[in-house]
């Protein structure tokens, strides 16, 4: 499985627990379990708490293929960079109004926050993930070092499971493993690790870079389908 179709096609957890808290507006789960390992539907059996201030890279991997992406959070600022450090790099500012920026062309759009059109942040996941949180059941396996180990099942997604571990210090899940499962075999197809976290991000982050020319959206989403277009056939 591609990065690609993987990212269309799977829950990503991470990334829905890392947003769950400023989408759902609660700071976590069910606090007081009981004596069974397992978690009913609808409920979560750690906290959630998403740091007002901080960065951190994404990092999925499906196969051979690696694509990481960076956020970053300082109270209502938020950023976000998709496929960082390669040619179809994006990246989306967020505050009072939204700034896109394709570093390789060195242009910029902006648009009202919460305007129509594309999302290029989480919230399109966030919203799907939340949509299956009744049918999520979560299992501890203990714990692997300082992390502790959950197996979470989809009701609705039979012949998968997804493994998360959590960090009772960050208040956040830090590993999602993505498993098909035949039988008694489990076979890895996306594993997505959050790295390099820091609780501390510089307002440079979240300013405009110098040197770059305003576009219309329209226009600089033209430039990333060019771009996107050479990328998929480079011999054209």
């Amino acid at each position: 499985m591609n990065l690609s179709n993987a990212a269309k096609a799977l829950p990503i957890y991470i990334v829905f627990f890392l947003l769950l808290s400023a989408c759902s507006g609660t700071g976590g789960g069910n606090s007081n379990s009981s004596a069974s390992s397992v978690q009913t539907s609808g409920e979560f059996p750690f906290e959630i708490s998403e740091p007002t201030t901080y960065q951190a890279k994404i990092v999925m991997t499906a196969g051979e293929t690696e694509r990481t992406s960076f956020v970053a959070r300082s109270g209502e600022l938020r950023r976000t960079d998709h496929r960082l450090g390669t040619p179809l790099q994006l990246t989306l500012i967020s505050g009072e109004r939204e700034t896109i920026i394709f570093p390789a062309m060195s242009i910029y759009a902006e648009r009202e926050s919460g305007s129509p059109g594309e999302h290029l942040g989480m919230s399109e996941i966030t919203s799907w993930l939340l949509s299956q949180r009744s049918f999520a059941e979560f299992e501890s396996l203990g714990k692997e070092g300082e992390l502790d180990k959950y197996s979470v099942r989809i009701d609705r997604l039979d012949g998968s499971e997804a493994i998360v571990f959590y960090d009772p210090a960050l208040k956040m899940p830090v590993r999602h493993e993505f498993y098909s499962v035949s039988g008694s075999e489990r076979t890895l197809q996306m594993k997505t690790e959050l790295r390099e976290v820091k609780l501390e991000a510089d307002a440079s982050l979240f300013a405009l870079p110098p040197d770059l020319k305003k576009v219309t959206e329209q226009e600089l989403y033209r430039q990333l389908q060019m771009a996107m277009a050479r990328e998929a056939n480079p011999q054209q």
